[in-house]
């Protein structure tokens, strides 16, 4: 047999591994060509051509499934835009709301410390629900993140100052501090989340 012979065996034979096509007639005409010296190296070429052979008809009918599995399923009726964006809104304000309720000090556990000069300053922090805004794009990268969801809220430090600890806490508080937050969320099978 010719090198030109031999190659078009060993292309027709890819070819049928790639397509999962049964190759009988090849292994027959291809195993004069290969003409092993001695009957050890006969068995020892026989083995090693039959899993390669199988391995590779694995994998051929693994990809041909893969675009089948692949469909790509209908949106649901709760995946509409609106329906997104009030999913957003309402995930983000159940947000605010758990911070107010958990952020210390809070206004109804407020931190009282000593001045210098002899006064008192109380404090606490609260996000203002009614700076909340929200929107929401697709991930440019992720696959299993349908949507990347941003949450800006503004953060805000209330302060008091009077010559007792009580003075300070029943005195009237103003904003001293505002900080802009943002706060990344996902949608996932249809919720949002952290």
């Amino acid at each position: 047999m010719n090198s030109c012979s031999v190659i078009r065996l060993i292309q027709s034979a890819l070819i049928c591994a790639a397509l999962a096509l049964p190759c009988a007639g090849m292994a027959a005409t291809a195993a004069p060509a290969a003409k092993p010296a001695a009957p050890a190296a006969k068995a020892a070429a026989k083995p090693a051509a039959k899993p390669a052979a199988k391995s590779a008809a694995k994998s051929a009918a693994k990809a041909a499934a893969k675009p089948a599995a692949k469909k790509t399923e209908p949106k649901a009726a709760g995946d509409s835009a609106d329906a997104v964006k009030a999913g957003l809104d309402e995930f983000a304000n159940k947000t605010i709301a758990s911070i107010n309720r958990c952020v210390l000090p809070s206004c109804d556990k407020k931190e009282v410390t000593k001045n210098a000069d002899g006064t008192f300053t109380a404090r606490y922090i609260e996000v203002d629900p009614k700076s909340l805004d929200t929107s929401y794009k697709k991930p440019e990268s992720s696959k299993a993140i349908t949507y990347i969801g941003y949450m800006n809220y503004t953060e805000i430090e209330y302060v008091s100052t009077g010559k007792t600890k009580e003075a300070a806490l029943n005195g009237t508080f103003t904003a001293s501090r505002r900080e802009s937050m943002t706060e990344l969320v996902k949608y996932v099978k249809g919720r949002w989340s952290y």
